[in-house]
């Protein structure tokens, strides 16, 4: 029985390695549907999937796709990121929102969400809440939370600019969760 198990779970994702190699959607999208029909508990054809439909400019599916991926148990602070771009992309703004209130739940500590939620509320126009996110964020780490602010609203070749004569900017490099930059910079 484990080999019928370990085989089911390697051609589920032997399916999404498929999907992301063919060019056609609707192709790619069966893949990821049998993907997902053999090992409905693995969030990998979901989040693959939602990131496709991202590059598809299908945003609110892109969205779904992604919250599946994380009801399956892939949370991390990177899969919230994407999910609240996919939320803002599709004008869905209090769902982005709400997505980054969870993710502050699970990760408390996390300057980089705490600066990501401050940003999606002062967007919506929550200002007061948005620097109370803020100042979490500078308690937690002053340069981490300024440069993830910067990095975020002015983008990377403006933050890396400022790095250079700014004692309180930190170069791109130094940035923690390290994987979140290279997830900001690509939505951007």
């Amino acid at each position: 029985s484990l080999a019928v198990y370990s085989g089911v779970k390697a051609t589920s994702q032997y399916f999404v390695y498929k999907a992301e190699r063919i060019s056609d959607l609707e192709t790619a999208k069966s893949y990821y549907e049998n993907a997902a029909l053999l090992d409905p508990a693995n969030p990998s054809p979901n989040i693959s999937f939602g990131l496709r439909l991202m590059q598809e400019t299908l945003y609110g599916e892109a969205a779904a796709e992604i919250q599946k991926a994380i009801d399956k148990g892939l949370y991390t602070s990177i899969v919230y990121s994407h999910l609240t771009t996919a939320h803002i992309l599709a004008g869905q703004f209090q769902e982005a929102e709400l997505a980054l209130a969870r993710a502050c739940e699970i990760y408390p500590q996390s300057v980089f969400v705490r600066v990501r939620y401050g940003v999606v509320l002062k967007e919506n126009g929550n200002e007061k809440e948005a620097e109370k996110q803020f100042e979490t964020a500078r308690r937690l780490n002053v340069k981490q939370a300024e440069t993830w602010l910067s990095l975020i609203t002015e983008g990377g070749l403006n933050t890396a600019e400022k790095a250079k004569n700014n004692k309180q900017i930190l170069p791109l490099t130094e940035l923690r969760p390290g994987q979140n930059v290279f997830a900001v910079l690509s939505e951007r």
